[in-house]
C-alpha cells in the first residue's frame, strides 16, 4: 500500500534550521510537555504558522479535592443504585410494603437532590482543572 500524495500547497518542502537561547528553548521544552504535541516540530510549525497552540494545565492543589469528590459521586450512586434494588424488590411484593415503599422513595429522592449538586460542582471544577489555555491566538497567515 502506497502512501497517498500530499498535495503541492500542503507538502513540507523546507528545512529551516535556527539558533535559540536556553531560556527559549527552556520554555519551548515546558510548552511541548503541556500541549497534545507529539514532536516539537509540529508545535514549532504552528507557532511559526500564527495557529492556535493548546496548552493543558492541570493545577496540582485541587487534585485531593477532585479526588475526594469523586469518591464521594460514586458512593453516592452506589447507595442511589441499592435504594433502587431495595425499592424493586419491594415493589415485585404487589403492594404489602407500601410503607416502606413510600419511605424509600423519599430516600431516593433525597439522595438525587445530593447528587446533582455533587455531579455540577464535580463537572465544573473538572472543567477548570483540565482547562487549555490558548498560547498564541489565531492569525490570518496561513502557512
Amino acid at each position: 500500500m502506497n502512501r497517498k500524495k500530499v498535495p503541492d500547497n500542503s507538502a513540507l518542502k523546507f528545512d529551516v534550521k535556527t539558533r535559540i537561547t536556553t531560556a527559549h528553548y527552556t520554555r519551548l521544552t515546558q510548552q511541548l510537555k503541556q500541549s497534545t504535541y507529539r514532536t516539537m516540530a509540529e508545535l514549532l510549525r504552528d507557532i511559526i504558522c500564527f495557529r492556535q497552540v493548546k496548552l493543558v494545565t492541570i493545577d496540582a492543589t485541587m487534585g485531593e479535592t477532585m479526588e475526594r469528590l469523586v469518591a464521594i459521586k460514586r458512593e453516592l450512586n452506589a447507595i442511589g443504585n441499592n435504594l433502587n434494588q431495595i425499592t424493586r424488590s419491594l415493589n415485585a411484593g404487589k403492594g404489602r410494603h407500601t410503607l416502606a415503599v413510600v419511605e424509600l422513595m423519599t430516600l431516593v429522592r433525597e439522595l438525587s437532590a445530593h447528587i446533582d449538586p455533587v455531579s455540577a460542582i464535580i463537572a465544573d471544577l473538572s472543567k477548570r482543572w483540565l482547562d487549555e489555555e490558548k498560547a498564541t491566538p489565531s492569525g490570518d497567515v496561513d502557512c
